[in-house]
């Protein structure tokens, strides 16, 4: 035998076993470990999914979680063609994963490891600052969206225009906007441009809003660095003291038309209540290390005395602040009890003064948010009453809140990511054009006027008819006269017709009639009264009964009116007295 060949063959042990299958076989026995280890560990947690109880909300990330799709036949087979059903399932098993926020810190730990700079789609910023990326992959989708929103305010300030409200619409920077300076280098910014930039244009061509940019300014005393911290470094919101600076640019943007200058920083005892408060970017991020922001209540004298009403659930509380908060993850919504439909602020005994000292009546104003706004609604309470809506949750008319409320002024105050991606501004188109019309009555002197009960509004005047012309023209004259002076005092026009074009009245019919029958013939009477639905002028007195029976009417009732008033089931006028048919002495 060759040597070779035999030096290359494999060799046998005494019992004719290949000792280099053994040595093979025992080198793959830590790789068969590792799959059925991490196997083992994948079905584990697979079936944990499954007997652990759902989770309905994350506190650290403050959001609502996944549950499982629903299956039942209808929602099932319309889902499943269009992946709609296979997405939630995947967006299931990502938010119900047990220990599913230790896998995103150690992700996050791993991912700047890696140097990556980022995780979660949350930058890791100078200053240990977290910022979140921009999301718009298609800013074209953005603008437009952006643009359908502005217009959609727009056309609510022309109706509030009409009722002479000032709207002013005031944006607010993302993180991504306002720390500009401590994104990396390399980090693109030709987004976050062409967002402000379409912002202030479409705003500044928008009719009737007054545009207020909150970036600009922030930004520059940001980048001041001396001013203090005014944006969170684990949260998305601006911090108390950038709601702050905010509420000063709010203020000067309504141009002192309410005889209001901001308070000074030294008009607040600034108190920390919270040295642990981890945002919604810090939960995201998984970067676990990065220390915790303070949170700032911004105090004056007399801010107990406030009223909270949260209109949603009846709750009342003293003071602008929900300390319950404090205790937990989400302590930003210590501001204002977090989001609601509408919040009430008011406070009975406050006053409010002009710079000269003069105390004038506390205005209302009506802020349409989201929470942004409201760390900055403490500062805004010192000076007006507020309602606060969020059209998230707001399902009602805004237009007929204002005209009810009597609001004297309204502000938008919108992240610019929420006013360019949300699409809940619609509703304010709700309700305007019947608000609007409303509102016009309300100018006239007399808002309303009833006849038993009735409002005026679709009544019918109608006149006698006459063979002779020359008779006939002073009842028309007379039924035209009335129909005017009841359009300029209570804005409401009334069809006038004769006795031919209308038929024969009956006492259901809503009907102003002028008329001489009824009375005794010759006896210069006059009587107006309720009969049924109508209101009845019976006049023979001289050449012009018709004429001189609405007259008096107008004389007595309409031309010096205010308010509202009705003509009751029992009316009966006359100058002698309700109950006597006037009796004047004959021309004769």
């Amino acid at each position: 035998m060759d040597n070779n060949n035999l030096n290359n063959s494999d060799s046998l042990d005494n019992s004719g076993n290949n000792t280099n299958n053994t040595e093979k076989v025992g080198a793959n026995i830590p790789d068969i470990l590792t799959v059925v280890t991490c196997a083992l560990i994948l079905f584990v947690l697979a079936l944990a999914v499954f007997i652990l109880p759902d989770e309905a909300f994350s506190e650290q990330e403050n959001r609502v979680l996944q549950q499982f799709p629903a299956i039942s036949e209808n929602s099932f087979l319309d889902r499943l063609p269009g992946g709609k059903f296979t997405s939630d399932m995947a967006e299931y098993y990502a938010d119900q994963f047990p220990l599913r926020d230790v896998f995103v810190g150690l992700k996050g730990a791993a991912e700047i490891g890696l140097l990556k700079g980022e995780n979660n789609g949350v930058i890791l910023g100078g200053n240990n600052y977290l910022i979140t990326k921009d999301a718009n992959q298609n800013m074209e989708q953005t603008v437009d969206r952006l643009r359908k929103n502005i217009d959609a305010i727009s056309g609510f300030a022309d109706a509030m225009n009409e009722m002479k409200i000032p709207v002013t619409l005031a944006a607010a920077g993302r993180s991504i906007d306002a720390l500009d300076m401590y994104l990396p280098a390399a980090y693109p910014r030709d987004n976050s441009a062409r967002l402000w930039a379409s912002f202030n244009g479409l705003a500044d061509i928008a009719p009737n809003i007054r545009r207020l940019d909150l970036l600009a300014p922030l930004k520059q005393l940001i980048e001041r660095e001396d001013r203090g911290q005014l944006y969170y470094r684990t949260d998305h919101h601006w911090t108390t003291l950038g709601a702050y600076y905010a509420y000063v640019e709010i203020l000067k943007s309504f141009n002192r038309e309410d005889g209001f200058e901001p308070l000074s920083l030294r008009d607040f005892n600034i108190e920390a209540v919270s040295n642990n408060f981890y945002g919604t970017t810090w939960s995201k991020a998984g970067m676990k290390w990065i220390n915790s922001d303070t949170i700032y209540f911004f105090r004056y004298d007399g801010d107990e005395e406030f009223i909270t009403e949260i209109k949603d659930n009846g709750r009342r509380f003293n003071g602008f602040y929900d300390f319950d908060y404090l205790e937990l993850k989400d302590k930003y919504s210590a501001f204002l009890s977090g989001n609601n439909a509408r919040v009430d602020i008011t406070n009975p005994s406050a006053k409010t003064m002009t710079e000269d000292g003069e105390e004038i009546k506390r205005p209302k104003l009506l802020l349409i948010k989201d929470s942004f706004a409201h760390s900055a609604v403490p500062f805004l309470a010192y000076h007006y009453d507020m309602i606060i809506l969020d059209l998230r949750y707001y399902t009602d008319s805004v237009a007929r809140l204002v005209f009810q409320e009597n609001i004297d002024r309204v502000l938008f105050l919108h992240n610019i990511q929420n006013l360019s991606e949300d699409d809940t501004y619609g509703i304010l188109e709700y309700g305007v054009e019947a608000t609007l019309h409303n509102y016009i009555m309300s100018q006239y002197p007399i808002r309303r006027i009833f006849v038993n009960g009735n409002p005026i509004d679709d009544y019918k005047i109608i006149y006698p008819v006459e063979e002779n012309e020359r008779r006939q023209q002073p009842h028309i004259d007379a039924a035209n006269s009335l129909r005017d002076v009841i359009l300029t005092r209570a804005g409401v026009e009334l069809e006038v017709i004769s006795e031919s074009d209308f038929g024969e009245w009956t006492r259901a019919d809503k009907v102003i009639v002028l008329t001489k029958t009824g009375l005794p013939a010759d006896n210069n009477l006059m009587r107006i009264a309720t009969e049924g639905s109508g209101l009845v002028l019976r006049c023979n007195i001289g050449d012009d009964p018709t004429g001189y029976a609405v007259r008096r009417l107008i004389d007595r009732y309409i031309r010096n009116a205010t308010g509202s008033f009705n003509f009751g089931g029992d009316f009966v006028f006359s100058d002698s007295g309700d109950d006597v048919i006037i009796i004047m002495p004959s021309r004769d």
